[in-house]
């Protein structure tokens, strides 16, 4: 990874509000979540506006329609799964970091 590319990642901060951050290597997102028992829900993300290559650009819209949809999510050891209102999976995170 060159020092100018940024890591995929997506955080769910504790603060208050409950934020979130995320990029999948070109533009930085960030909103707000809602963590209601079983029910997780994310804002729309302010976005910083660069112009990103193929494949990053078709996987921006992808984390953002992913985001926009999800209202359920399911945790099996280090890996969050967000799912839509049907249970069907919409993208996949595995954690890193601990």
């Amino acid at each position: 990874m060159k020092a100018t590319e940024r890591e995929p990642h997506l955080v769910l901060e504790t603060s208050d509000p409950p934020a979130y951050r995320a990029t999948v290597g070109c533009n930085r997102m960030r909103g707000s979540y809602g963590l209601y028992g079983e029910t997780l829900t994310f804002s729309p993300a302010a976005s910083t506006m660069m112009a990103c290559p193929e494949p990053l650009d078709g996987f921006e819209r992808g984390l953002g329609d992913a985001l926009a949809e999800a209202t359920g999510f399911a945790v099996e050891c280090e890996t969050l799964i967000l799912k839509n209102a049907e249970g069907d999976p919409l993208a996949i995170f595995t954690a890193v970091y601990f």
